[in-house]
Parts: C-alpha cells; sequence; structure tokens
C-alpha cells in the first residue's frame, strides 16, 4: 500500500466517521506527512450516522417538486 501512496492525486474513503478518521489520523502519523497535506480527501458517507457527512452538509427544506 505504501508504494501505491507515492503516485497518489487524491483519496476517497467510503465508510463512517470512524473509517474517516482513521484515515487522516494514518496520514497525520506518517513521516512524510508533508507530502500529502496538499491531497484531497473525498469521502462517501456508508456510516450509521454519519455525523460529520450531516454537520458539513446540512439536509435541505426544499423538497424536489
Amino acid at each position: 500500500m505504501l508504494e501505491l501512496m507515492e503516485n497518489t492525486d487524491l483519496i476517497i474513503v467510503a465508510g463512517g466517521d470512524g473509517t474517516l478518521q482513521e484515515v487522516v489520523t494514518g496520514l497525520l502519523r506518517r513521516t512524510d506527512q508533508d507530502s500529502f497535506s496538499k491531497i484531497p480527501i473525498g469521502f462517501i458517507p456508508l456510516g450509521t450516522t454519519n455525523t460529520l457527512s450531516q454537520t458539513l452538509y446540512p439536509q435541505s427544506e426544499n423538497k424536489v417538486q
């Protein structure tokens, strides 16, 4: 996995809040974390509560008609 990260342009995380937390923590613990500081991280919320997703993107009251 480490070899793949040398040529990484984007990281997509599919899971819940805990999965995203583990990925971000893992990246911050790397000795070369400066090389990953500008790589965008996408998040596909697949968890039970998805608190982060709901906080960042609250549901709109406007319903599609």
